[in-house]
């Protein structure tokens, strides 16, 4: 879920704009391909929650990834060598 504290960004979810500014919220569905984009000209900030599952997911992919030696399993062990 994301919480708009000030300003506004524009977050697209499964292709579908929506802006979100202070005091909106957002609930992202699990698998959404999503991204967000400041199209004004202040600062955003925005509270990001998310749930301990996804998280254990992320980790779980992140290893997969790992294993298979794919290209973001070298970029994130090029982030730990830093």
């Amino acid at each position: 879920m994301l919480y708009g504290i000030e300003g506004v960004l524009t977050w697209t979810v499964n292709g579908t704009p929506i802006e979100v500014g202070p005091g909106q919220a957002l609930c992202i569905p699990r698998g959404a391909v999503h991204r967000f984009d400041n199209l004004g000209n202040e600062d955003v900030k925005q509270l990001a929650v998310i749930s301990p599952a996804i998280i254990g997911q992320c980790g779980k992919q992140a290893r997969l990834n790992k294993a298979r030696g794919t290209s973001a399993a070298r970029k994130s062990q090029s982030r730990e060598a830093i």
